[in-house]
């Protein structure tokens, strides 16, 4: 009778191990979903900021072509002469 209560008790912690160890792993996987949706946000972020760099360069390329303003090296090195008289 002993022997029964005790494999009893045995079986009953085996299985609530082998629950908490399921819970362990889905938890696991949860995580790793997630640092890989983080990681694929992380990318969609730093690309759009790339095209958004590039949209802005190119836009300042075109309004100085299009408009001669002067660069911020030229206003630096004093290249601009203003004509007074």
């Amino acid at each position: 009778m002993k022997k029964r209560i005790f494999i009893e008790k045995i079986e009953r912690l085996t299985t609530n191990i082998g629950r908490i160890d399921s819970f362990i792993g889905r938890l696991g996987r949860l995580i790793g979903r997630l640092g890989a949706l983080v990681g694929w946000l992380g990318a969609l972020i730093g690309w759009l900021d790339e095209f958004v760099g590039r949209l802005v360069a190119f836009i300042g390329r075109l309004a100085k072509f299009s408009v001669g303003t002067p660069t911020a090296g030229e206003i630096s090195v004093g290249t601009i002469r203003t004509e007074s008289r």
